[in-house]
């Protein structure tokens, strides 16, 4: 990735934080982790994880549902020739971080 794609990389992360931050009802903790833009920057899937766990589903419907909306924020604030589309999903990877970091955790409890 270019200079110029982490930057607004960066920038769409920042700008999709904001606004979860300001329209979640605070029900659960949701924590934006990524943001992966395709080659030509159509589209972009926006990573997040929620705490705690069993708030996920509604978390992502209630991002899904308000995507329009984070693209307009985003818009307003990131200065882009095209804005992409977004998406978001659950980052998995950063739920198998904490998973082993639980794992190696009881093990050196264990010794």
């Amino acid at each position: 990735m270019s200079t110029k794609d982490d930057k607004a990389v960066e920038l769409i992360k920042n700008a999709a934080a904001e606004y979860i931050n300001t329209e979640s009802n605070r029900t659960a903790l949701i924590t934006v982790t990524s943001v992966h833009l395709s080659k030509d920057r159509a589209r972009g899937t926006i990573l997040i994880t929620v705490f705690p766990d069993e708030k996920t589903k509604g978390a992502l419907d209630f991002l899904n549902r308000k995507r329009d909306d984070v693209r307009a924020y985003i818009k307003d604030r990131v200065k882009m020739r095209r804005l992409p589309f977004f998406v978001f999903d659950l980052d998995v990877g950063e739920k198998h971080r904490q998973h082993m970091d639980d794992l190696f955790n009881q093990v050196d409890e264990e010794k």
